[in-house]
């Protein structure tokens, strides 16, 4: 993925910059109005993988505000996946992650919880559950919707991108599907709720966000 710096907090939103290594390189300043993560769960099948997604302060003609993937990255152990998501987000000021909150997941939710207690308890970070998460062809559909629109950057070359280049409509019937494609999984969870949740935080006055209702804190 680029290199990307961040350089502080402005009034509307996290500014940074992305810098083109090699000869004839550029540098453009990005501004965001909301910071999320989607997380997709380690299962028997899959490794856990967060992608950090960041929507522009700056709506344009027919996209309104487009969202650019700065992050990813997948991990066995949830305990490495757990500290490294919360680095990103400690990083990015960044407060929510979606994800699926599910029954079936609770031992992953607990483990996250009591992660956070003894490691991060000063960091403000919760877990809220992901809008449609049982649904992976609607992800699918509202990925695509995104895309066509050029209202969602994917850098080349990651993790997600190969994932949404090799998928197929007939993956998707799969029971597998959401583990096979697990980073297409945490991205849906995160742009659908860029599509439905408004911002719990400001950007300069993160302490005193309130935890969202329902959110695992």
């Amino acid at each position: 993925m680029e290199k990307i710096i961040i350089k502080g907090v402005t009034h509307n939103g996290l500014s940074i910059i992305k810098n083109h290594e090699g000869e004839g390189s550029v540098e453009e300043t990005w501004s965001f109005r909301e910071i999320r993560i989607g997380l997709h769960w380690p299962s028997a099948g899959s490794p856990g993988y967060f992608c950090l997604v960041g929507q522009g302060s700056i709506k344009t003609f027919d996209s309104n505000h487009p969202l650019r993937l700065l992050r990813e990255s997948e991990e066995i152990l949830p305990s490495k996946l757990f500290e490294k998501m919360c680095d990103v987000a400690g990083t990015f000021e960044c407060q929510e992650i979606f994800c699926d909150l599910s029954e079936k997941f609770r031992g992953y939710v607990l483990n996250f919880r009591d992660f956070k207690r003894k490691e991060r308890r000063q960091q403000d970070i919760f877990l809220r559950q992901a809008p449609y998460h049982q649904e992976f062809g609607h992800g699918i559909l509202t990925i695509k919707d995104w895309l066509g629109r050029n209202a969602l950057v994917i850098p080349k070359g990651t993790i997600v991108a190969q994932q949404l280049g090799s998928i197929t409509d007939g993956n998707l019937a799969a029971s597998d599907a959401s583990e096979r494609f697990y980073a297409i999984d945490a991205l849906r969870h995160v742009v659908s709720a860029f599509g439905v949740h408004f911002s719990i935080s400001h950007h300069g006055n993160l302490n005193s966000a309130a935890p969202p209702s329902g959110a695992w804190h």
